[in-house]
């Protein structure tokens, strides 16, 4: 997930609701995004899983963002981190609802 600081855990709540139908394993972001998303991982009862910049932009993802790039140090955010924390394929590319990013990956033979 992608989120920019500050966002409050009820609007990201919003956003999974509207995007993701799947059972949820574990969210994966950003490290300097623990604040926002640790409360969320709590209300869904799943893990955090983060990472630094440097590892997400390792990852080679199919939108990256320059934009995403400036701000974080990685042009990739939700996409990467869901390929990293799932070691598997992208099962949804990144959608945006109200400027949260959300990408979706499933383990391999899964």
């Amino acid at each position: 997930m992608g989120v920019r600081p500050g966002t409050s855990p009820l609007r990201i709540l919003s956003a999974i609701t509207a995007t993701v139908a799947e059972p949820i394993a574990l969210l994966a972001t950003l490290d300097q995004r623990l604040t926002e998303l640790t409360p969320v991982a709590h209300h869904l009862g799943v893990e955090l899983v983060t990472f630094t910049a440097r590892q997400l932009a390792a990852v080679d993802v199919p939108t990256p963002s320059p934009t995403v790039e400036t701000a974080t140090g990685t042009p990739s955010v939700a996409e990467a981190a869901a390929l990293l924390a799932s070691r598997g394929n992208l099962v949804r590319r990144k959608a945006i609802v109200d400027g949260i990013v959300i990408a979706t990956a499933a383990k391999l033979n899964q």
